[in-house]
């Protein structure tokens, strides 16, 4: 995402708490200002991640600190110097060139101030986590059978391992194959908040009688462009998918496929590939309009849902769409890059407030902004512009159901659901619904930020999962 609202406020100045780095572990720690603090910076690529500081300050004045970047799978990452005096706390990752600078209020849990990251600045506002009570992946039983399959016949799979859970080895059991979104996820399609959707996933369809299979993706993502990946996730599902038709708890007359986001693009393209073996898809918040769509109304409404001025919103939507026009038109990387900045500087000289409200505007007044350009942004820019699912979802051979979440902003749904509703359904038991009340991950939700996520006891709407069995059932 591109813009981060800025939540710097004023807190009340408590006195000094601790101050120095940590050399042995003491006993006692002040649990008052100790704890987990997180909330969402902006990269220099414009996009959210969410930030994870854990803090333990002792009570003899030493302070041991780490973090985690989940979005970069990097956890556990240590600060080599950390103080807090005055109630200005600063934390150092010398090694990284990463920083943390800013007012703390133990007794209102929050950090306000600065991330600091290879000469980039973020203004980030941290608040104290409080454990969530995660009722759905804490309370799930044993009462199912757990296989782990080493998928050895592609060499594009090799290394990988997949976990199918069956409710018994008695019977035999429809399957759904899960299919995580875009990015490499592991096959809990664990996210940034810690949740384990496709875990929780798993074992409760055991408890409806189905089986489950999951995968972690591609470790090799970053050789192929968007287009390419998906046709060869696609021939690893499929490969896969012949492989588990030899189980003999399996019903292969009954092998569905969930795709979440953009796995729903890969279980289509499953399907295509060989509609016999696959009895029906689930499409959950996967989008249906083109990327030079998507990705501006993603950006307007996740910005509009932190808050951000609408003027500056308006711009800044306005300047990616005419970047989007640029990698669409302009196919020399050079000449493109020369674009992007002239229209850059061009809008941030009528709008001078961009620089400190649009971070990836401010990115492209620095020196090496062409090298930015060619790395960073534009490749960003490029999936979205030859992103067009409409070829693919409009040849799904077998019974789809199309699910879009209400408050999502990934995915928004008011374009998406629409365009669904215009795809041609050529089984007359697809369907396409609107799920109210939840995000992108299909979560119940108030304000659907990603700080609500973290907090958030419940991983997947459960009527949700209940609503995608009923319809399998019906399908067959």
């Amino acid at each position: 995402m591109f813009l981060f609202i800025l939540l710097v406020f004023l807190c009340s100045q408590s006195a000094g708490i601790a101050q120095g780095t940590l050399t042995t572990v003491p006993t006692h720690y002040d649990t008052t200002a100790s704890g987990e603090y997180s909330g969402s910076v902006i990269s220099d690529r414009g996009l959210r991640f969410l930030l994870i500081v854990h803090l333990r300050v002792f009570n003899n004045g030493t302070i041991q600190a780490t973090y985690d970047v989940p979005d970069r799978q990097a956890y556990g990452l240590r600060f080599t110097n950390a103080s807090i005096y005055n109630s200005r706390l600063q934390l150092v990752n010398d090694s990284a060139d990463a920083y943390v600078e800013g007012l703390f209020d133990a007794h209102e849990g929050t950090i306000d101030g600065t991330w600091i990251e290879k000469l980039s600045r973020s203004p980030v506002r941290l608040r104290k986590n409080i454990a969530p009570v995660r009722f759905q992946q804490s309370s799930l039983g044993l009462n199912y059978v757990v296989q782990h399959i080493d998928v050895t016949d592609s060499g594009h799979m090799s290394g990988r391992t997949a976990t199918l859970i069956l409710p018994d080895t008695i019977h035999r059991w429809p399957l759904f194959i899960l299919i995580s979104d875009h990015g490499y996820q592991d096959q809990d399609a664990t996210d940034q908040t810690g949740h384990k959707p496709f875990l929780v996933m798993a074992q409760m369809l055991a408890r409806r009688h189905w089986a489950s299979l999951r995968c972690e993706d591609r470790k090799d993502e970053a050789e192929y462009d968007d287009d390419s990946l998906r046709k060869a996730h696609a021939a690893d599902m499929l490969r896969l998918v012949e492989q588990i038709r030899n189980n003999n708890n399996i019903d292969t007359s009954r092998i569905f496929i969930i795709g979440h986001g953009e796995g729903g693009l890969v279980g289509a393209l499953v399907s295509m590939l060989n509609p016999s073996i696959v009895r029906g898809i689930v499409c959950a918040a996967t989008p249906a309009v083109p990327g030079v769509e998507l990705l501006p109304e993603m950006v307007e409404s996740s910005e509009r849902l932190y808050g951000t001025d609408e003027n500056v919103v308006a711009v800044a939507v306005q300047l990616l769409r005419s970047w989007m026009n640029v990698v669409a038109s302009i196919k020399d990387l050079t000449k493109a890059t020369q674009r992007i900045a002239a229209l850059a500087d061009s809008v941030v000289k009528e709008h001078e407030e961009l620089v400190t409200k649009f971070p990836v505007a401010a990115r492209l007044m620095r020196l090496d902004r062409d090298e930015y350009i060619n790395e960073t942004l534009y490749p960003w820019l490029y999936s979205y512009a030859v992103l067009n699912p409409t070829p693919i979802l409009s040849k799904i051979p077998v019974p789809f159901l199309a699910l879009m979440a209400e408050r999502d902003v990934h995915v928004p749904s008011k374009q998406n659901l629409s365009a669904w509703q215009a795809i041609p359904r050529l089984d007359p038991r697809s369907d396409v619904r609107l799920v109210v009340g939840v995000n992108h991950n299909f979560q119940s939700c108030d304000d659907c930020t990603l700080e609500e996520a973290s907090t958030n006891p419940e991983t997947i709407k459960i009527e949700v999962l209940w609503d995608i069995v009923e319809w399998a059932d019906r399908v067959d």
